[in-house]
């Protein structure tokens, strides 16, 4: 299957955005203060071009599993090979610093539950009210298994009928949103759910309908101009206010993966397409590491009264750096090499099914 290129740089603009968005959080930590030449910046926007993203990837690979038998098992089982690993193995490593920071607190100290929902992508709600699980950037997962799902179950059908029960499926969730509660069910019937569906559209388009293009100018600048005037205009929402913003937020997000379909694909010849799409490649890592990264680092500087020596700008970049860093060497030495066996692993089985189908 054709690897698109740019979708891959775009994945490694959407992690940059969100690391940079919490590295810029945790400046302010750093510093005590919020310095005046600090920008709020969306970090949640890169969430959401990856939702888009996603929904566009789940169509573009499945377009020809419609209504096949053992389609929806070998969906699923592909996805859970290539999301749980790294997961499960970060969100340890999370919970250990968790334990180990709350030994003078045992009622804080998590329970059996939440290991079980965290590691299940059960939404719960954390100490400040939010459905975050052991690994906070995790929440996004919640939403992830829940639209694999839905589109494993849809795949049972042809075409045409899946994607009704996948657009059923999905209705049905947002009229619910505003009647239920606890945190599962409130998390699942977010509007921003509509961006994998907007994903899945252009997936459709994409693959069935009428391509313009292809556009010169080079995917990830536009893409990158977008997100500036995102930031620009749009301030740090709080949930309330993002629900109101969320059409215009979907808009964007959708603008972005769109620019990388109608863009020339890019090359890989270059310096900067080799760096963006390894990058692409390890965003995942990047995504999921980042917090605990630039958490130990800044616990690490705060602890050595180094915070004390260094200007604030020293931290952005240098955390910056080492998020980077240790999020390639999670990819090369764990990520990818377990991805690749779990693959060959089950690929055969699979293969062997679909003869036999």
């Amino acid at each position: 299957m054709r690897r698109l290129t740019n979708l891959q740089h775009l994945r490694a603009l959407a992690a940059l955005v969100v690391v940079l968005g919490h590295v810029i959080t945790e400046t302010s930590v750093y510093a005590d203060h919020q310095p005046g030449w600090l920008p709020a910046f969306p970090a949640s926007f890169g969430v959401d071009i990856f939702f888009v993203i996603s929904g566009f990837i789940m169509y573009y690979t499945t377009r020809a599993e419609w209504g096949r038998s053992g389609a929806a098992q070998a969906f699923m089982t592909r996805r859970l090979a290539r999301i749980v690993p790294i997961y499960w193995i970060l969100t340890a490593i999370e919970g250990l610093i968790l334990f180990l920071s709350r030994l003078d607190e045992p009622a804080r100290q998590l329970t059996p539950l939440q290991w079980i929902q965290s590691l299940a992508f059960i939404p719960y709600f954390d100490e400040a009210g939010k459905p975050r699980p052991i690994l906070g950037v995790g929440w996004t997962l919640d939403y992830e298994m829940m639209f694999y799902t839905v589109f494993a179950l849809s795949l049972i059908f042809r075409r045409k009928a899946g994607l009704l029960v996948l657009a059923g499926i999905f209705a049905s969730l947002l009229a619910l949103g505003p009647f239920v509660r606890g945190a599962a069910v409130q998390t699942w019937t977010r509007p921003i759910i509509v961006e994998f569906l907007i994903g899945v559209a252009l997936g459709i388009w994409h693959a069935h309908g009428r391509k313009l293009g292809p556009l010169k100018v080079p995917p990830l600048l536009i893409a990158a101009g977008i997100v500036v005037f995102v930031s620009t205009c749009l301030p740090k929402l709080n949930d309330t206010q993002r629900v109101e913003w969320q059409p215009v937020v979907w808009l964007f997000a959708g603008l972005v993966v769109f620019v990388g379909l109608i863009s020339a694909q890019s090359r890989d010849e270059t310096l900067f397409g080799k760096a963006a799409s390894a990058l692409g490649d390890g965003s995942y890592s990047l995504y999921l590491s980042h917090p605990i990264t630039v958490g130990i680092y800044l616990s690490v500087l705060q602890k050595t009264h180094i915070s004390k020596l260094l200007p604030a700008w020293t931290f952005l970049l240098s955390a910056l750096a080492i998020a980077l860093g240790a999020a390639w060497l999670t990819y090369i030495l764990i990520e990818r090499p377990i991805t690749r066996r779990l693959s060959r692993r089950i690929h055969r089985p699979l293969t062997a099914a679909a003869r036999t189908a």
